[in-house]
């Protein structure tokens, strides 16, 4: 019996910032760099679509209204099922601890931010 090719995909990167505008500009980035990119908007329907989509990462942006990026890293380390989905952060705070996850500080590097993904992931 022979063995079935492997199905390469593009790594899956869930986006989460209120900001339309920047979300799209970083669903490009990402996306010409083959990463398959969603957006969500809503910081407070950001849980259902992660447990929803189970993307190989999440990009979260820290300050959001409503539920912050470190609000919701909490929320998914808590989640058995998301505990170990690679979180990056992204913000216009400099200097900023993510603990243990990935910090980005804009402007992006974004060559940086692809290849920590790719790691991470």
């Amino acid at each position: 019996m022979s063995k079935q090719p492997t199905i390469n995909r593009k790594p899956r990167v869930l986006v989460v910032d209120a900001d339309e505008r920047r979300g799209k500009e970083l669903a490009d980035i990402l996306g010409r760099r083959e990463f398959e990119v969603r957006l969500c908007h809503c910081p407070l329907k950001a849980m259902a679509r992660i447990r929803k989509e189970r993307p190989d990462a999440v990009v979260l942006e820290v300050i959001m209204p409503g539920e912050s990026g470190f609000e919701i890293a909490a929320r998914m380390q808590a989640d058995v099922s998301l505990a170990r989905t690679p979180i990056i952060f992204i913000s216009d705070i400099q200097n900023s601890d993510g603990g243990n996850h990935d910090y980005f500080p804009r402007p992006l590097d974004r060559g940086r931010l692809a290849e920590t993904l790719r790691k991470r992931i």
